[in-house]
């Protein structure tokens, strides 16, 4: 996109360069016609002043001279009087060598002196130069009279007499700079014109056939680096751009179906590791998140998953602004940085809401980046709420068809051993003896026995019955005596003795079976907690808008260290040495809650414990404190 945005920006840039050296050309066109022009002008005004001493050359050759020579001096005066009379010429007069003159178009001019230098300076060819006369711009035009043969007599010798006089003829500079300058104008306006026809030619031509084509190159790789593969320059311009853009196309079409096969790709590991039911996400040595699949961002509750690749793994799952300190928190970045090996660790991970979600992580190494950027970590993120929740529903439809299965190998043959007795019994009433009497009396201890076991029977099957989805009436009282009533035998094995406070029969609303799986972990808790035998005691009570539960053991009790992680699943540290599976307190605390209750323990090592659980009473508070 940057590059794009350079193209876009830049596309410009030759048409203006271009547009510059012509506009530089143009500049120094005009430099060098401004130099022309300085040129042609002081061209023009020499050639006006060579105009102006040929007009007096022939002036003198025609007129002059031959006054001078028949010493017709009125003809000579009125010569320069018609020549003083001309619209450009203001005056006209002859000195003579020593520079007095001597006839002049104004008669107030004679005898006036002629500046020594100006004579002195006459040149033998008539010439013409600008002077400043009365502080007036003038062309003056000065000629030799040269002396000849015919005039030696008057004026000398020609060796001693060269000259016999000095015309001199000033014109007005302003009509001739003014025509010298038009003429100059014309001419430079003319080569501007034509330069301009050349500049304009130059660039339509380079318009056309180079920044065009340039523009069209360009304009497709700008597209191209946006992310349109399917953009083509396609110019058909017979020459070198033409093979450009022809190579540029198919780099195109090659890039197109490398990224094509990338991206199928991409999507197809994307999908990999999606269909992994675990949160996956892979983190980089900069603490960034290169891939997250849905399971993760489910974890989460992330509405973008696209959000989390790029993110810090510190800020996605910990909501912190700064790495997590590898002395408080078993970071997996650092261990297996730091050891190389795989780390498995138990977090604590925040949602978006804020609320937060126990996980296990297992984190290995990958060998390199692709990029070659460093090693990477690949982490593995169980929730283990769901761990939690699947182990639960395993375990109670394990217990469900072993329960079952005793159910029916044991009910149906005590069902048929009951009609049995039932049919004896009556034959039995129809005869009266001593030996009857007896009889009746074992025929009644079997039949109590075996409504006994039919009893037992039916508790296993409620208490490995499906949990309830909805709240229903539950009289704890019943759910702990029953299920008591299934574990006696192993606790008269382990030498413990139990002891039953049921007062309240208040019911809650939960589901059954779940709450008697609540006491079946309980109890089994409190018996590996007494491996060398003790006592049990459960109590039920009502204690204002709560029916409380305690069940209370003379075991081994439990460390402060370890108090605050009972509750985590997969956590276990029996008394009795046996490493267990976690599972207990945790199925424990989820089901509470779920029904809106809560659980505590109260233990000191070596004294026992005493687990509380309060569930809110089905009567809201309107009950009997005892029952």
């Amino acid at each position: 996109m940057h590059l794009a945005n350079e193209i876009q920006q830049s596309r410009g840039w030759l048409s203006r360069k271009f547009l510059l050296g012509g506009g530089a050309l143009l500049l120094a066109s005009l430099a060098v016609f401004v130099g022309l022009f300085a040129i042609l002008y002081v061209g023009q005004l020499r050639e006006e002043r060579m105009r102006a001493a040929r007009q007096v050359d022939q002036l003198l050759e025609a007129a002059l001279v031959n006054a001078m020579r028949g010493q017709k001096f009125d003809d000579l005066r009125a010569i320069l009087e018609r020549l003083g009379a001309q619209p450009e010429v203001l005056q006209a007069y002859i000195t003579d060598p020593q520079g007095r003159i001597r006839f002049a178009s104004d008669p107030g001019l004679l005898d006036r002196e002629v500046p020594v230098q100006a004579v002195s300076g006459a040149p033998s060819p008539p010439q013409s130069r600008f002077v400043e006369v009365g502080g007036r711009d003038v062309l003056r035009s000065i000629a030799p009279i040269r002396n000849r043969p015919a005039c030696t007599q008057c004026h000398g010798s020609l060796d001693t007499h060269p000259i016999n006089g000095i015309l001199f003829v000033d014109r007005d500079a302003l009509p001739i700079r003014a025509r010298a300058f038009e003429r100059t104008l014309w001419m430079l306006g003319v080569g501007l014109v034509l330069v301009g026809l050349l500049l304009a030619t130059g660039l339509w031509a380079l318009r056309r056939w180079v920044l065009a084509p340039v523009g069209i190159l360009a304009q497709t790789a700008g597209r191209l680096s946006a992310g349109e593969l399917q953009a083509r320059s396609q110019l058909r311009t017979g020459d070198e751009f033409e093979v450009l853009s022809r190579t540029l196309d198919q780099m195109a079409a090659s890039l197109q179906e490398k990224l094509t096969e990338l991206e199928r790709q991409r999507h197809f590991l994307q999908g990999l590791v999606d269909a992994i039911p675990d949160g996956i996400r892979v983190i980089g040595p900069d603490y960034r998140i290169r891939v997250a699949n849905r399971a993760y961002c489910e974890h989460l509750d992330l509405d973008d998953c696209a959000a989390a690749v790029g993110n810090c793994c510190y800020a996605s799952s910990h909501h912190r602004d700064e790495p997590c300190p590898p002395t408080l928190v078993t970071c997996p970045l650092h261990e297996v940085g730091r050891s190389g090996k795989p780390v498995k660790t138990l977090h604590e991970h925040v949602r978006a809401d804020g609320s937060r979600l126990k996980v296990e992580v297992y984190a290995a190494p990958m060998p390199m980046d692709a990029t070659g950027d460093g090693p990477l970590i690949v982490e593995s993120i169980r929730d283990l709420e769901r761990a939690l929740a699947f182990s639960q529903e395993q375990r109670l439809t394990e217990l469900g068809e072993l329960a079952a299965g005793v159910a029916h190998e044991i009910g149906n043959p005590l069902a048929s051993v009951q009609i049995a007795l039932d049919a004896m019994e009556s034959l039995l009433r129809g005869i009266q003896s001593e030996q009857t009497d007896q009889l009746q009396q074992y025929f009644n201890l079997v039949h109590g026995e075996v409504e006994r076991c039919i009893d037992v029977s039916r508790r296993m099957l409620r208490l490995s019955a499906a949990p309830s989805e909805h709240p229903e009436l539950v009289v704890l009282r019943d759910a702990v005596a029953e299920t008591a009533s299934l574990l006696l035998w192993e606790a008269e094995k382990r030498g413990i003795r139990v002891e039953q406070h049921l007062e309240s029969a208040d019911p809650v609303l939960a589901s059954d079976a779940e709450l008697r799986m609540v006491v079946l972990n309980l109890i089994q808790n409190a018996f590996h907690a007494m491996p060398e035998g003790g006592t049990l005691v459960l109590e039920v009570l009502r204690e204002g808008d709560e029916v409380v539960l305690r069940v209370r053991d003379t075991g081994a009790g439990i460390a402060p260290d370890v108090l605050p992680r009972i509750f985590d699943p997969f956590f276990s540290k029996r008394a009795d040495g046996v490493r267990g599976t976690g599972l207990g307190l945790a199925i424990v605390r989820s089901i509470v809650e779920k029904w809106g209750g809560r659980v505590s323990v109260d233990s000191r090592l070596g004294e026992g414990a005493c687990f509380e659980i309060r569930l809110p009473a089905a009567d809201g508070g309107s009950g009997d404190e005892h029952a």
